[in-house]
């Protein structure tokens, strides 16, 4: 078996293996909040792509030092992503948080009445501070 195909073999391997145990946590979480669920599926993608890298160069013949180099990297891109994505879920709750505020307040005016002619009002959105 050549290399290329092993190293290929492992790859697939690690990543599939943290892939599915990331799509069973992402499953458990979907009573979870919006905020939760957006910031594991976007951290997965990461977490496996580290997988599969930390797994071939651990079967490479790198020297220590270059090892450890990968291992860094992964480690630091790895941290960087999961602040991205607990930033984007934050923002995205957020605005699902303000969006349900805004539908909840539809008709709460005291003169408000069903027309019959096209709605031409003033429309507000509440936004939350």
């Amino acid at each position: 078996m050549s290399a290329q195909i092993q190293i290929v073999l492992i790859a697939v391997g690690c990543a599939s293996a943290v892939g599915l145990a990331g799509m069973g946590l992402i499953r458990l979480l979907r009573r979870a909040s919006l905020r939760l669920s957006i910031q594991a599926s976007s951290a997965l993608p990461v977490l496996v792509i580290a997988a599969g890298t930390l797994g071939t160069a651990k079967a490479m013949f790198l020297s220590q030092h270059d090892l450890g180099v990968v291992v860094m990297v992964c480690i630091i891109a790895g941290l960087v992503a999961c602040t991205f994505s607990w930033l984007l879920g934050r923002q995205v709750a957020s605005g699902s948080a303000a969006l349900r505020l805004a539908a909840r307040s539809l008709g709460d005016e005291a003169d408000w009445r069903q027309s019959s002619r096209p709605c031409r009002g003033n429309w507000r959105i509440p936004v939350r501070s």
